[in-house]
């Protein structure tokens, strides 16, 4: 669709130069090959499908891409990730219906350091009546679109809000000088930077994608670090 040309264009175009990034759900290729083309110095593809594998070799080499910089995880994606370790600026979640079962995996190979999550879903969305908002006066003067917009940002803000508990549960920061990861007493921060509707999937149902940073909210050992 053409929603689905904008999103991989978009892809295209993000500043991934010299970028390690991790897409859980590669398929044929459809975001692996354009984050190469925007710089990715490695993207490590997780496909479980041998057919969609042999293909996202064939897209890769059409598209002039040294095979070197695209390191195929043939099978499950949660066996991978162990393989692949802590290592991604960015980790694409390009699954519909939904990512949410990937999320895990994703917060466990972004950097020490973070990263962005570029993540898909598909989100339910009715607009209630004129008059039955929670904001009746700014309710009245808000166009659909106006309303609409306002609704996919929560959604993605309350993504971000989920990838920040998943994030203080499976990767608690230490503030111990060695800076090893052990019970917490200094949190993530995560935060919805981009959020936007590829399509419409069905009535009232729309295909979102949200880009959420993730990075270390510094404790007094990081800041002596960072200076900070």
């Amino acid at each position: 669709s053409a929603g689905n040309d904008s999103e991989r264009r978009r892809h295209a175009l993000l500043d991934c130069r010299g970028q390690t990034v991790v897409d859980l759900y590669a398929g044929i290729g459809y975001f692996t090959v354009p984050l190469l083309v925007a710089g990715a110095a490695t993207v490590h593809a997780c496909e479980w499908s041998p057919i969609a594998v042999a293909a996202l070799y064939r897209n890769v080499v059409e598209n002039g891409i040294a095979l070197d910089r695209v390191r195929v995880h043939a099978g499950d994606n949660a066996l991978a990730v162990g393989a692949i370790g802590r290592v991604a600026h960015r980790v694409s979640l390009g699954l519909t219906p939904t990512s949410r079962p990937g999320w895990r995996l994703a917060c466990d190979v972004l950097r020490e350091d973070g990263g962005v999550l570029h993540v898909h879903e598909n989100h339910k969305v009715v607009l209630a009546p004129r008059g039955e908002g929670d904001d009746d006066d700014l309710h009245e003067r808000r166009t659909p679109a106006e309303r609409y917009a306002a609704a996919f940002r929560k959604w993605g803000d309350d993504v971000a809000r989920s990838i920040g508990a998943i994030l203080d549960e499976r990767r608690p920061l230490d503030d111990d000088d060695d800076g090893r990861v052990g019970p917490s007493s200094s949190r993530w921060e995560t935060e919805c930077v981009f959020v936007s509707k590829v399509k419409s999937y069905a009535p009232h149902v729309f295909h979102l994608v949200a880009d959420v940073r993730c990075r270390p909210r510094a404790g007094p050992a990081q800041q002596e670090k960072t200076g900070s």
